[in-house]
């Protein structure tokens, strides 16, 4: 009795392999206010969507809709059928995640990927923001979603968060030219450099200078400073990228570095990303 049992676990086939993508940030609010932006509508439309249903319980709604006027239950460009996994006040927050933009075969239930979001206090009544993206395929047909999801879309919304906590600046949902926190500029090039010696120059002192020329001071951690002087007899605000701040780092491969800009009225975050990847000669 116990072969034929034995044989027929080891004869079950293994659970699929999975990516998954993760973000960690800091934002100027405390633990209940980061809550309630990722767990109400009203909070919602402060950095994520311009509309939503939201049902703050386990197997609520979680329905957004990103172009309401042509799409108002986000069916096409949104969470439609999106449920909550899990919710734990103040600390964590579950949901399922649906693809529909990229055909209706991402669509289907049960939705394969799922978008974690825990919270922890950090210091000066602030939290850190940990946002888990996880269960993307390693079937090649999810390579777009994914590189979107890490590229693109969450580390958008991330900026909106991070926007809206500091300046309570919310995104212009209505503007007919486009909402400017949206605005992406891509840009690859080629250097004679390995990934180690791309990384150094730009995640220290030396670094910077050796190819920008510039003081700067760099602490190369989550939430350090990344502030490049390239003026530094100016005033304090104007000598170059003063109040810059890493949102991630990914040692010898990613940096991504927030930078504030003040006008007279507006003051935003814009997100640069720096990704490293080895290429042949």
């Amino acid at each position: 009795m116990i072969a034929p049992l034995l044989a027929a676990l080891l004869t079950v086939a293994p659970a699929p392999a999975t990516r998954e993508i993760v973000f960690d940030i800091t934002v100027d609010e405390p633990q209940a206010a980061v809550f309630e932006l990722w767990t109400s509508a009203a909070g919602v439309l402060k950095f994520f969507a311009p509309s939503a249903i939201v049902e703050p319980r386990v197997g609520g709604r979680y329905q957004l809709a990103f172009e309401p006027q042509r799409d108002p239950e986000g069916r096409q460009h949104g969470t439609f059928g999106v449920s909550i996994l899990e919710i734990v006040p103040n600390r964590r927050f579950v949901t399922e995640w649906t693809f529909p933009p990229f055909g209706p075969e991402y669509a289907l239930k049960p939705y394969p990927t799922r978008v974690e979001i825990d919270l922890t206090p950090a210091s000066n009544d602030r939290t850190r923001v940990r946002l888990a993206h996880r269960g993307f395929p390693t079937d090649a047909k999810w390579d777009k979603p994914l590189a979107t999801f890490r590229d693109i879309i969450w580390p958008l919304v991330l900026n909106r968060l991070v926007v809206y906590s500091r300046d309570r600046t919310t995104p212009t949902w209505d503007d007919p030219n486009g909402e400017t926190l949206s605005r992406v500029v891509l840009k690859e090039v080629f250097v004679a450099a390995s990934p180690a010696e791309v990384w150094k120059a730009w995640t220290t002192s030396a670094g910077i200078r050796a190819f920008l020329g510039a003081d700067s001071r760099i602490q190369a951690r989550v939430d350090g400073a990344f502030e490049i002087f390239f003026n530094p007899a100016a005033p304090a605000g104007e000598r170059g990228s003063e109040g810059c701040h890493f949102l991630a780092l990914e040692p010898g491969r990613r940096r991504a570095a927030v930078q504030r800009v003040t006008g007279d009225r507006v003051s935003h975050v814009g997100e640069v990303h720096a990704d490293l990847v080895p290429q042949r000669r």
